[in-house]
């Protein structure tokens, strides 16, 4: 879904940002922490429109669609979603490549190469 609401936005070095998380992780809920400074230099926002590794062939999968703390058997934990926001931004992005070992070399390079070209049109 694209927004379409507009934002007060002020552009803030990763420098910056990263000093600034240094204080603000010593608070109880922080607004931002330095993992999370480190994530948003490799963060993207990518269309529905964007080529996808299954449309080249490559099986993915995803294997917990919820962080562990959301997950039904950590539920007597009592966590609820925005305590361990860097794990929910992880678990939005995150998925498997095949790996077993009936892998070939020119499946290897291939899914590789795959990679290589999708990085290439997300910059």
């Amino acid at each position: 879904k694209e927004i379409k609401k507009k934002r007060f936005f002020i552009s803030v070095p990763f420098k910056v940002a990263k000093f600034q998380s240094y204080f603000f992780q010593m608070m109880p809920r922080p607004l931002l922490t330095v993992d999370q400074v480190e994530l948003l230099k490799y963060d993207n926002i990518v269309s529905e429109n964007f080529f996808k590794l299954k449309d080249f062939g490559i099986p993915t999968a995803i294997y917990y669609p919820k962080p562990l703390h959301l997950q039904e058997a950590f539920s007597n934990l009592n966590y609820s979603k925005g305590y361990f926001p860097v794990s929910e931004s992880i678990a939005q992005r995150i998925f498997s490549l095949p790996m077993h070992p009936y892998l070939t070399d020119e499946d290897i390079n291939k899914i590789c190469e795959i990679l290589i070209f999708c990085k290439e049109l997300a910059e």
